[in-house]
C-alpha cells in the first residue's frame, strides 16, 4: 500500500507538471525565442510575433520572431550607453519620434487620425533625416581624431532605435485600423491594407538602415 501510495503521489506530481508545462508552453517559447528575458533600456518591443498578414505563415511567424529578437537585443546593448546623462532622453526619443511629430504636427501627419503616416514611418522621416545629415557631418569631423572610434557606434546605435521603431510596427497586438499605415491629405484619410502596410515597414526599415550604415558607419 506504502509502495502504490507512492506511485500514486508521482503521478499525481506528474500530472500537475504536465498542466503546467502546457499552460506555459507559449509564453516560455515566446520569452526564449524573442529574448524578451533580456533586460531592456527603453522596452521597444511590446507586440505580438504571432500576427500575420501572409498566407504563408510559417515564413512569416519566422521572420517576426528574428526581428523581435533582434529589437530585443538592440534595446539590451542600449542599456551599455543609456547611463549616459541626457543620452537616454535622446534615445527614447528617437524611437518615438514618429508618433511624437505626427501628433504635433497634425495638419501634415494627420494626428491621431494619421497614426503610422506613411512618411512619419519610413525612410523619408523628417527627424531621421535631419539625424542623418548632422550624424554624417560629426562622423567627418572627427573622422582623424581618437574619438572616432566611439562616436560612429554611437551615432549608429541611436539611429537604430528609429529602424526598431519600423521593426516592432510589423508585429502589431492585432491587425485592425489602427494598425495600419495612413496616407493623409488634409481631410482625406487613405488606410493601406494589412501587407501593404507590413511590406511599407519592411522597406522603410531597410532603407534606414542602408542609410544610417552609409552616411555613417561607411562615410
Amino acid at each position: 500500500m506504502l509502495i502504490l501510495g507512492g506511485d500514486l503521489i508521482d503521478i499525481y506530481i506528474l500530472a500537475i507538471f504536465i498542466l503546467l508545462t502546457t499552460f506555459f508552453i507559449k509564453p516560455v517559447k515566446k520569452n526564449i525565442l524573442t529574448l524578451s528575458f533580456l533586460p531592456s533600456s527603453l522596452e521597444m518591443f511590446n507586440g505580438n510575433p504571432n500576427s500575420r498578414t501572409l498566407k504563408v505563415k510559417g515564413l512569416e511567424i519566422t521572420l517576426n520572431y528574428f526581428f523581435a529578437a533582434l529589437i530585443n537585443l538592440i534595446d539590451f546593448a542600449l542599456l551599455f550607453i543609456s547611463w549616459i546623462p541626457g543620452l537616454k532622453n535622446i534615445l527614447d526619443f528617437m524611437y518615438r519620434n514618429p508618433d511624437i511629430i505626427e501628433k504635433q504636427i497634425p495638419f501634415l501627419f494627420g494626428g491621431s487620425k494619421g497614426h503610422r503616416n506613411f512618411i512619419t514611418h519610413s525612410v523619408f522621416n523628417p527627424v531621421f533625416l535631419i539625424y542623418i545629415f548632422i550624424s554624417s557631418k560629426l562622423c567627418v569631423i572627427f573622422s582623424l581624431t581618437p574619438l572616432n572610434t566611439i562616436l560612429r557606434p554611437l551615432l549608429f546605435l541611436i539611429g537604430l532605435c528609429f529602424v526598431c521603431h519600423l521593426l516592432c510596427d510589423t508585429m502589431p497586438k492585432h491587425w485592425k485600423g489602427f494598425a495600419n499605415i495612413k496616407v493623409y491629405f488634409f481631410t482625406h484619410l487613405i488606410s493601406f491594407s494589412p501587407i501593404t502596410s507590413k511590406a511599407w515597414l519592411y522597406i522603410g526599415s531597410f532603407l534606414s538602415f542602408s542609410l544610417l550604415c552609409e552616411m555613417i558607419i561607411f562615410v
